[in-house]
């Protein structure tokens, strides 16, 4: 797809560098902090649902934590949404900054804090990017779940096999790579958290200064082309 017209964080290219950056968090606390995935909610609203039925308060208890921290997080984003322009720039800089600290602070927490509560925060970051950017170009997209976009490539591939236009295979073809960016962020993540620990969540960080970059270059940009 032509990115003349299309804002940047709705670029194929730029979705895909966050929803490698939701792949990183699931893999994040996979691999250092208890085995539990950070925005892992449709199987703890089970738990959840399961804990009650059976009257394990523990359970329930373990369960509704990280649920409170994704709504938490959602309810933060639409607060930056709400109070972003008063700092002076996009909403969607402001958000992103914001990401960025939580994941440098984090890679500051011991191991030895329990991870519970580590992936409670991390269920609130993933939360916030969740709503922060839910479409690319092409539609809806979700950066930190894979659930509905995998049904997203099934239409897709439907759409390419029986309805075949020149635009449904170059999309099919876009959103496989963004599809595929989430194992690819996951994957990059293990690696840094087998060498790096607790720490590996700086260099999502770093990551994520790029795209703050990359966005205050283009809105730079974009005023440069108004005032011509």
């Amino acid at each position: 797809m032509e990115n003349k017209g299309i804002k940047l964080i709705e670029r194929p290219a730029f979705m895909a560098g966050i929803t490698a950056v939701g792949g990183f968090c699931n893999a994040y606390t996979g691999m250092t902090r208890g085995g539990v995935f950070a925005n892992a909610h449709t199987a703890n609203m089970a738990k959840l649902g399961i804990a009650i039925a059976t009257l394990n308060a523990s359970d329930a208890f373990n369960a509704v934590v990280p649920i409170v921290g994704c709504f938490l997080g959602a309810v933060i984003c639409e607060l930056v949404k709400d109070k972003g322009d008063l700092l002076g720039g996009h909403w969607h800089q402001k958000a992103l900054i914001l990401e960025l600290l939580a994941l440098v602070a984090v890679g500051f927490i011991p191991d030895t804090v329990p991870d519970f509560w580590v992936n409670a925060f991390m269920s609130l970051v993933t939360g916030f990017q969740l709503d922060v950017f839910r479409s690319w170009s092409g539609g809806n997209h979700n950066t930190t779940i894979c659930t509905g976009n995998l049904r997203t490539m099934g239409q897709l591939f439907y759409a390419e096999l029986f309805h075949r236009t020149d635009a449904t295979g170059k999309k099919a073809l876009t959103y496989a790579g963004l599809l595929l960016s989430f194992p690819l962020g996951a994957a990059v993540g293990a690696l840094l958290c087998l060498w790096l620990g607790v720490r590996a969540s700086w260099v999502a960080g770093l990551f994520l200064l790029a795209w703050v970059l990359w966005m205050n270059m283009d809105e730079k940009r974009q005023a440069a082309g108004a005032r011509t």
